[in-house]
């Protein structure tokens, strides 16, 4: 009888906990759940040699552990407790990836792949359903309506938000274009599948993946041209600039993608579907992010080196959207959009620059464009976003420990 490789049942853990929640809650937990149990299938051969040997480890352990002790001047402790076992994979993570060998290139490859082709499906069926509803709307008289399809129809089977997703959709792209994965071997293929997610991450219309996607498409045209000819750079330089000014009158063409990126530079764009009374198109919603911002550093001044405590965010911050009268963001629960304001807030100086110190380990001494990719994404992102909201932080700890390990071999 054939012996079977129980390495195996760690890589396809692995593989099914890279997707994180993106199809649901469920399978974002069965993912962590079967990478947890193909460590426990290959315990006899982990050594923590690699472990204490590299401190990157330790950052996101260290994050937890503030996270936890945090907790004893909370003022909401069953929330903070939530928020503990939110984190948890912080502290799962690197003891997994730091006592097991490193994935080979093989490994490697199977388990990109398969991310990037998951990414793909979850995005055409949300495709296929987003068109199928607008049909049916026509169907029923009215016309095809971009600000429902893109707000409501596109993400509406999985109830996802486009920034988290729009990560995800990007981190494939670092993968397909990357030489050294080399995941496809056909050309042809590469180029529909780049074209494939840049289309979705347009109509995702999420502003900051905008913005990342631009930068990271301008890092790998670097790369590939930076040591060729004066007139091969030249060539290169001239089709990126057609290609962006092709692009950019695609998107102004598309009234939702248009309404975003005149929203971005402060040009008003009233388009006819969007209907003020059924968004609650109020004051406060309309300044957005920075009126967050700016209740959110009301209540950090309050206490910026130790902060309130860990769970303790949520409730703070409603009494300062109370006190200020901005009803919306407190009918919404808003927390800060933010993950340096949200560590902030909640852990002060302390929790914040553990965070920082993280994402500049991560980055340390590393010559891989991959990880620099991951690297921007993470850090432009945690700007406008919560990453340690579930659908993030499964994304960020995964990745996070899978790129220390790999960079480290």
């Amino acid at each position: 009888m054939p012996s079977i490789n129980l390495r195996w049942f760690l890589i396809f853990g692995a593989l099914i906990a890279s997707t994180g929640y993106i199809y649901s809650t469920f399978t974002g937990s069965l993912g962590m759940v079967l990478f947890c149990f193909g460590y426990l299938c290959n315990i006899k051969k982990i050594s923590f040699l690699g472990f204490f040997q590299s401190k990157k480890f330790w950052a996101p352990i260290l994050f937890f552990s503030i996270t936890v002790v945090f907790l004893f001047h909370s003022n909401n402790i069953s929330q903070g407790l939530e928020d503990i076992s939110r984190v948890l994979p912080l502290f799962i993570y690197p003891i997994i990836f730091g006592t097991t060998k490193p994935f080979n290139l093989k490994e490697n490859r199977f388990i990109t792949k398969g991310f990037s082709l998951a990414v793909l499906i979850f995005l055409v069926i949300c495709l296929a359903v987003a068109i199928f509803r607008q049909v049916q709307f026509s169907i029923e008289g009215g016309p095809f309506n971009w600000y429902f399809f893109y707000r409501f129809d596109f993400l509406k089977i999985f109830d996802q938000h486009p920034t988290y997703i729009g990560m995800y959709t990007l981190l494939a792209i670092v993968f397909i274009i990357d030489k050294s994965l080399n995941l496809f071997k056909n050309d042809w293929v590469k180029w529909l599948l780049f074209l494939s997610f840049s289309f979705f991450i347009l109509i995702l219309g999420s502003r900051i993946c905008y913005g990342i996607y631009l930068i990271l498409v301008g890092l790998f045209i670097y790369k590939a041209y930076h040591k060729q000819s004066l007139k091969v750079k030249l060539k290169a330089v001239a089709t990126t600039i057609i290609c962006l000014i092709v692009l950019g009158v695609i998107c102004l063409q598309i009234p939702i993608i248009k309404e975003r990126i005149y929203y971005t530079i402060g040009v008003n764009y009233d388009y006819q579907y969007n209907d003020s009374n059924s968004i609650k198109n109020s004051n406060d919603i309309e300044q957005g992010r920075m009126l967050l911002w700016s209740d959110a550093f009301v209540a950090i001044k309050e206490q910026p080196f130790y902060g309130h405590g860990t769970g303790s965010g949520k409730r703070v911050l409603r009494s300062v959207y109370e006190k200020n009268g901005h009803t919306s963001f407190l009918e919404k629960d808003y927390n800060t959009h933010s993950t340096y304001l949200e560590t902030w807030l909640e852990g002060g100086f302390i929790l914040l620059g553990s965070y920082v110190w993280m994402l500049f380990l991560l980055l340390k001494g590393s010559k891989s464009y991959t990880i620099l990719g991951f690297f921007l994404i993470i850090v432009l992102a945690s700007f406008t976003e919560t990453l340690f909201l579930s659908k993030g932080l499964l994304f960020l700890s995964f990745f996070y420990c899978y790129f220390i390990r790999q960079s480290n071999e």
